[in-house]
């Protein structure tokens, strides 16, 4: 009786340290994909306000009539070197998404 309740102990044991294993895994996973997450959220904001910045200069230009054409175009061309710059970084946030 003794042995049977003491290979029982053992047993109940090793299974609790394998459970013990299975969680620390997971919890070290779950972790990764929080920092993940976190990650793309702050780059995603800074994304967001660059866009708004983006648009409400783009709206001065389009509806100020105060400059020229080529005050004009000028702005336009420094905001198309901006979106081919921020381009790829956009992309890759909407791929990890």
């Amino acid at each position: 009786m003794r042995s049977s309740l003491g290979g029982m102990a053992r047993d109940c044991g090793q299974r609790w340290d394998r459970l013990h294993g299975t969680i620390e895994s997971v919890c070290h996973r779950l972790k990764h994909c929080v920092s993940q997450r976190e990650e793309f959220e702050g780059q995603r904001e800074e994304m967001a306000v660059w866009l708004a910045d983006m648009d409400l200069r783009l709206t001065e230009v389009e509806h100020l009539s105060g400059r020229d054409t080529c005050d004009k175009m000028r702005e336009l061309q420094s905001f198309q070197e901006a979106v081919g710059e921020h381009a790829g970084h956009l992309n890759g946030l909407l791929e990890r998404r």
